[in-house]
């Protein structure tokens, strides 16, 4: 099964990012592709190349793989705690439940259809007695919609073995991201003349959906 995903994503009103995903589903693992922003980008894409974003859920052995500049990110399938809703909404012809969770510095809105009893989807979430079709933060920062389903089967996708070569906690790259964007600062503020040193307000930000190790 593959489900395509319009993501938006809000850094201010001004600006906004927005992109589309496949969630490939297999019996033992899952791949989060991104498609790029054309509405004509096909559900039906080969794994991507080595330049596309990609989430590999490893659903055997519980865990999540990210890539990152620093290494793969290894997380737990078990990452988020959900509180079930009475709230219902239908989204592609399927009657989904309401969730909400807390994860990783934001709170989370939830519906997952339980007609597809697959406890998965976009991003890193999961975790409910269906797929999710629709999560959104409540601070409007980053919202996944479900625009297509395609039952058909697949050739299953090759794990990336080669990611495991190195791999770090999501805690440890976030702390190697600070320190490499302070170094970045540091450079740029050593081209400034003497009396404009030292004025530099270094922001650590990481731009991502997860902001709270």
């Amino acid at each position: 099964m593959n489900v395509k995903y319009q993501m938006v994503m809000k850094f201010s009103t001004m600006i906004e990012k927005e992109g589309l995903y496949n969630l490939h589903l297999f019996d033992k693992t899952s791949f989060f592709v991104f498609l790029g922003k054309d509405e004509k980008s096909s559900i039906k894409q080969n794994p991507p190349a080595s330049n596309r974003y990609i989430i590999v859920k490893d659903l055997k052995a519980r865990k999540i793989y990210d890539r990152s500049e620093f290494g793969t990110i290894e997380d737990s399938l078990s990452l988020m705690s959900w509180q079930l809703d009475k709230s219902q909404k239908v989204i592609l012809g399927y009657s989904c439940k309401k969730a909400t969770c807390t994860f990783r510095g934001r709170n989370y809105e939830a519906f997952y259809a339980e007609k597809i009893p697959i406890s998965n989807g976009p991003f890193k979430f999961g975790g409910l007695p269906g797929l999710i079709l629709e999560i959104s933060s409540t601070d409007k920062f980053i919202r996944y919609e479900a625009v297509q389903i395609d039952k058909t089967e697949t050739p299953p996708f090759q794990f990336p073995t080669h990611w495991l070569k190195k791999t770090i906690s999501f805690k440890t790259m976030i702390e190697m991201e600070k320190m490499a964007d302070i170094e970045d600062a540091k450079k740029r503020e050593s081209r400034l003349p003497p009396e404009q040193q030292g004025l530099i307000i270094t922001t650590i930000t990481t731009g991502r959906i997860e902001s709270v190790p």
